[in-house]
């Protein structure tokens, strides 16, 4: 008979039964408790509920034959084993839904709320109690599901109508990538996660998706990027042409000026309505008193007091390549403390006062990886336009 003491004390319900396997998203928990150790078992138990209620979370729905059709894009059919799949998949990447879930099964008063349910079942083995408990998750994964799941089956079917119009566009292109380009990106994905493929598929499993459904993924989004390439390479090409201009500073500038910071002071005195010669003299001639009063670096900005429109900014550090010529060179020349000639700009006659300078590592790896970022906000622009456009010409049918 199962002892009726332990149902006296909220940690002694689950004490005795062996922890389920780990769930996807969640740690592998030991059983290494002991029994006269209630606040380590009660924290156990608590992540017991939680793996199990992941685990039922995910459990696919038979509301629906998998066979029927739930969608229709361009005559090609969504099931909706295709739809389970993709929600499945939905709820195991949502934060949120883990967050909640998370907080309501280390709630405090949680293995109270068992005990309960518990003891109106009176469980007379370790085998119904467990029966038991899977009951109690259930419920709760239901009610947490009641707010979740609408907005999942949403999200899974924008998902699958995008995938079907992308595939359909790459088979026109006759781009589709084949099934060992696709069985080496999956290989690098298991690589990443630190497993084998046959453990990446049980963990996939777990969650109620399919290696199939993975490796199907995988292909839209590799078939989809060679489609937008194909179609926006010119303007991509221009783009990154430009991000290697931007990233490296201005044309022209070595290495060593790269590797160079100074900290400087600028006054800009502007050129304003319409300008002629006299104009020009005269703002070069108030530069040039200025620069003949200059000190100090503390005294720039009292520089500025009594000259019209002039403007006074700290500019901090900066690369010396991010200055074009011939300011680079003049700063470059330039000793901490100087000031060197004013020079001309489209924003005016502009003054630096150099009051530091300091070399500094190139970091390659950071501009790389800058680059990197730019390019996938210049594709993301493009794929959500040209997806838009198929979208608009697509004959899409809900069921």
């Amino acid at each position: 008979m199962f002892p009726a003491a332990p149902l006296k004390r909220p940690h002694g319900l689950i004490e005795q039964i062996p922890l389920i396997e780990r769930a996807p998203l969640t740690e592998m928990i030991e059983h290494k408790a002991t029994m006269n150790n209630p606040r380590l078992n009660k924290a156990l138990a608590t992540r017991a509920l939680l793996v199990m209620a992941m685990a039922l979370f995910m459990a696919p729905s038979t509301a629906r034959s998998a066979q029927s059709i739930v969608a229709l894009v361009n005559d090609e059919p969504i099931s909706a084993f295709d739809l389970s799949q993709r929600i499945n998949l939905v709820l195991t990447n949502s934060p949120r839904l883990r967050k909640k879930l998370n907080a309501r099964l280390k709630s405090p008063t949680i293995n109270d709320e068992f005990r309960k349910y518990a003891t109106r079942y009176n469980p007379t083995s370790r085998e119904e109690l467990r029966k038991i408990q899977q009951k109690f998750v259930s419920q709760i994964r239901r009610d947490i599901m009641k707010g979740f799941r609408p907005t999942a089956r949403k999200s899974a079917m924008d998902e699958l109508v995008e995938e079907r119009l992308k595939l359909q566009e790459a088979k026109r292109l006759n781009i589709v990538v084949t099934k060992e380009e696709v069985s080496g990106a999956l290989a690098n994905m298991v690589k990443l996660n630190k497993m084998t493929e046959k453990q990446f598929a049980a963990m996939l499993k777990k969650s109620g998706v399919s290696m199939a459904t993975m490796r199907q993924r995988l292909k839209v989004s590799m078939s989809w990027r060679k489609a937008v390439q194909r179609k926006f390479g010119r303007q991509m090409s221009l783009t990154n042409q430009y991000l290697d201009r931007e990233l490296n500073t201005t044309g022209g500038a070595t290495d060593a000026e790269k590797s160079i910071e100074l900290q400087l002071h600028r006054i800009t005195l502007p050129l304003t309505g319409k300008i002629n010669q006299k104009i020009m003299v005269k703002r070069f001639a108030e530069a040039d008193s200025l620069r003949s009063r200059f000190r100090s670096c503390r005294a720039v900005q009292s520089l500025t007091v009594n000259v019209k429109n002039a403007r006074y900014e700290n500019l901090g550090r900066k690369r010396a390549s991010t200055f074009s010529e011939p300011i680079r060179t003049q700063l470059l020349q330039a000793k901490v403390g100087q000031m060197p000639p004013p020079t001309l700009s489209p924003a005016g006659i502009q003054l630096y006062a150099v009051c530091g300078r300091r070399k500094v590592a190139t970091d390659e790896k950071k501009r790389v990886a800058e680059k990197r970022k730019l390019q996938l906000q210049e594709f993301n622009i493009l794929s959500e336009r040209h997806l838009r456009d198929l979208k608009q010409d697509a004959y899409i049918e809900y069921r």
